[in-house]
């Protein structure tokens, strides 16, 4: 097993270290305060995911690169960095596309002490266990975030990031053909399998038996998935079967192995996850049965009010070192409004026009973006027709979120998945973990 993954074969590792070394001293070069480097993410546990053919070592997904520094970035700062990183390892930057995670990427995110000390959310809990030091003085030690700490909401964003994933990478024709290109058939079939694995991942949190690593949790999960969630497993017995084989795909990937029709996969995993986030919402949320359609706005206001309370009682405590409700019930507010202006701004400077609706005492931006990813998977049929009422429920989500003319389009399913990932795309993530 070697430093970055499960090969034995040193070209691989050369070949990591290689990019690693590009990626430091380009780092070091325009942050020269920066207080440590880490690879985190598959790679920096030892599980990254490369296919290795005729002597050549080709990372499949993205190197997550963590770097802590005494006070925040310039936004010019972070551009001109990560131009400088593609530029160093000679691949093209992807962030101009549409889905810019369908191709390898280098994911550069910036941490203060602070965040170490008081961000509660999977990421960080992550850094503290598995990651690895590139450069600099180690201060994970910082991190005072234990496995049972992890929020739920950690989860949840892991269920509705792999929505976004499955909608970027699929297209209506490829419905209608009941085939995909060669070009996209690797990316598609790897992030269905992605999908299993985080699924997976939502799952042990909910089921208080987390950990970090691919296939140890694998390995829990299959153990604690029939006792835990009987119920969910009377109705998906294979599930743990499935994350299983996903896991070892993510590992080593063999697309070779990769038998049946990608199309049929990618279905398969759209009504899987649909399906798995809708329990962890349940849960989550402590609501009964409901469907994705006639609660949509329902579940938005409960998640406005749940899914930022854990950093907003963070920073509570952080500030006046104790957890006071009031006060964390300002803070969510203020989050919001910073938040959504934050997303205005990237709509008007990405699209053209000016989403007022998220400046009216709209829920946060990322909460409408994510319940619209369901109503987005479940409104194509698997002839690549619309389904109705998915189909118009995710329009009237998305024109408050993107309010611009229809671009002309081959399919009607294409625009929405088109709006719905500038939506995701102009949130960037920023907001609340």
């Amino acid at each position: 097993m070697g430093t970055y993954t499960v090969y034995d074969d040193p070209r691989v590792d050369q070949a990591i270290d290689a990019h690693m070394s590009i990626i430091v001293n380009t780092i070091r070069s325009l942050v020269p305060d920066a207080m440590a480097l880490y690879l985190s993410g598959g790679f920096g546990r030892g599980e990254g995911s490369v296919i290795v053919s005729n002597g050549t070592v080709q990372p499949l997904k993205d190197y997550d690169i963590v770097v802590i520094v005494p006070r925040r970035i310039a936004a010019s700062t972070i551009a001109d960095l990560e131009n400088a990183i593609y530029r160093g390892l000679g691949i093209n930057r992807t962030r101009a596309r549409l889905f810019r995670f369908s191709e390898f990427v280098v994911d550069v995110g910036f941490l203060t002490p602070w965040h170490l000390k008081f961000i509660p959310d999977i990421a960080i809990y992550e850094l503290k266990v598995g990651s690895h030091l590139l450069y600099g003085t180690d201060v994970r030690h910082l991190i005072p975030l234990k496995h049972s700490e992890v929020p739920l909401s950690s989860g949840l964003r892991l269920l509705f990031e792999k929505m976004t994933g499955l909608v970027g990478t699929f297209l209506a024709e490829y419905a209608r053909k009941k085939t995909v290109p060669n070009s996209n058939m690797w990316k598609l079939t790897y992030e269905c399998h992605k999908t299993y694995v985080e699924v997976g991942t939502a799952l042990c949190l909910l089921m208080g038996c987390y950990s970090p690593s691919f296939r140890i949790r694998a390995k829990l999960f299959e153990e604690i998935f029939p006792k835990k969630l009987p119920n969910i497993h009377a109705k998906y017995p294979d599930l743990a079967e499935k994350i299983r084989r996903a896991t070892e795909f993510k590992i080593r990937p063999n697309f070779d192995s990769a038998n049946g029709n990608p199309v049929d996969l990618w279905f398969e995993t759209r009504d899987m996850l649909c399906g798995m986030t809708r329990y962890f919402l349940q849960r989550y949320l402590h609501i009964p049965l409901f469907d994705w359609v006639n609660s949509n706005r329902i579940l938005q206001k409960k998640l406005d009010s749940t899914y930022p309370r854990a950093l907003a009682k963070a920073i509570c405590r952080s500030v006046i070192r104790m957890d006071f409700e009031p006060s964390t019930r300002a803070i969510i507010l203020a989050m919001r409004t910073y938040y959504n202006l934050r997303f205005a701004l990237h709509v008007r400077r990405n699209v053209g026009s000016t989403p007022l609706a998220m400046l009216a005492g709209s829920p946060l931006a990322i909460i409408m973006v994510f319940l619209t990813g369901p109503l987005v998977l479940l409104s194509l049929s698997r002839n690549g027709e619309v389904i109705e009422p998915h189909y118009s429920a995710a329009a009237v989500n998305l024109n408050k979120l993107i309010p611009s003319k229809s671009m002309p389009v081959l399919d009607p399913w294409d625009e929405i998945r088109r709006k719905y990932l500038l939506a995701y795309n102009s949130y960037g993530l920023e907001g609340p973990r």
